[in-house]
């Protein structure tokens, strides 16, 4: 039997080190390299795949370095909950699935991020036409998509967390 992960709880990837599969592995390790960066010694900051190392050599100050280093360290855990979405055996209903689709436009589209939902009022019309299992599918599809994508550092998040 095979084990599960302890990160997604998936037994579909392979555990390949700390009991981690294939996929979650390379984002702890990530994470534990984001972690251990400090402040006040460059050499520390090991760099990492989809994100500008630039922006730390922009930091005024520790507690602004510590906020950016966060906030990181957030977004590669959000990859990892993606994981634990499509392999959750939880119920999607009409809502997931339009907060999915306004992220995925939020995603592809090339006006303002603050701008209204594209899909606001979308839940009732999904739930109304679609069955709970098609619903499902859909979701993990996107949810799929997803994670395949390559990891890339939101800026636009730290920069309101900096200047808001």
């Amino acid at each position: 039997m095979a084990q599960n992960c302890n990160s997604c709880n998936s037994d579909i990837w392979g555990l390949v080190s700390k009991k981690s599969c294939r996929k979650c592995y390379p984002i702890i390790r990530k994470i534990e390299r984001v972690k251990s960066w400090k402040y006040n010694i460059p050499n520390s900051w090991k760099p990492i795949k989809g994100i500008d190392m630039n922006i730390l050599s922009h930091t005024r100050s520790k507690s602004e370095f510590e906020l950016i280093k966060n906030e990181i360290v957030s977004q590669l855990q959000s990859r990892i909950h993606l994981f634990k979405q499509y392999f959750s055996n939880e119920e999607v209903d009409g809502m997931e699935l339009e907060i999915m689709l306004n992220r995925f436009s939020k995603l592809l589209s090339n006006a303002n991020k603050d701008r209204g939902w594209q899909f606001h009022g979308y839940a009732t019309i999904i739930d109304h036409e679609l069955d709970p299992n098609s619903i499902k599918f859909i979701y993990k599809q996107l949810v799929l998509i997803l994670i395949n994508r390559r990891f890339k550092l939101d800026t636009n998040r730290i920069y309101k967390l900096l200047f808001h």
